[in-house]
């Protein structure tokens, strides 16, 4: 008994408890992994509330320690008043991860990027920026928990109507998030 409790502490708990908690920061570190989300949102127009449900994918790399540079393309459907909206966004997502002796990294993230949606039969195109905060908690030797909480200020034109018509439209949206990632610390140095 106390032979199955050494392999399971081995090779169960000690993942957990820190053993790669000092190469997720390292120069040329490459994360990658996904989230979701559930949005709530309030627009300027006639829209009124929006509930969204987003998915997306990221990757990154370490270019100094604890700063990440990323690409976050992603998926999202919005509900509203019975009808529903698809949109696709291309962000870069650079970050800021703070360098802990834990296995708790606290961090801060830019989101500069392209949105479209497109809606019955309009289509909507303009930029977005934001923020976002949160925990990436490790999980293993390899792996993290994505906890965070997400502003975006999202500016769209109308594409598909006349200059007399035209409609802009202006998402401000905050979101809390969950999603797993995974890092791959750069193991030898190119010389």
């Amino acid at each position: 008994m106390k032979q199955g409790l050494k392999w399971f502490i081995l090779f169960f708990l000690i993942p957990f408890l820190g053993i790669a908690q000092n190469t997720f920061h390292s120069t040329g570190t490459i994360e990658s992994g996904g989230e979701i989300s559930f949005a709530s949102q309030s627009s300027s127009g006639n829209n009124g509330s929006v509930s969204t449900f987003k998915s997306s994918l990221y990757i990154g790399v370490m270019v100094v320690k604890g700063f990440e540079l990323g690409f976050r393309p992603g998926f999202s459907i919005e509900s509203y008043s019975g009808s529903s909206l698809k949109s696709i966004d291309l962000y870069l997502n650079p970050n800021y991860n703070f360098v802990t002796t834990t296995n708790v990294y606290p961090y801060l993230g830019l989101i500069v990027g392209y949105n479209s949606i497109g809606y019955i039969d309009d289509s909507y195109s303009g930029v977005t920026v934001g923020a976002e905060g949160g925990l990436k908690c490790l999980l293993g030797p390899s792996s993290l928990l994505l906890v965070k909480l997400e502003y975006l200020a999202q500016t769209y034109n109308d594409v598909e109507t006349n200059f007399f018509t035209k409609e802009d439209l202006s998402i401000n949206t905050i979101s809390i998030g969950v999603g797993f990632r995974f890092f791959f610390p750069r193991i030898m140095k190119v010389k």
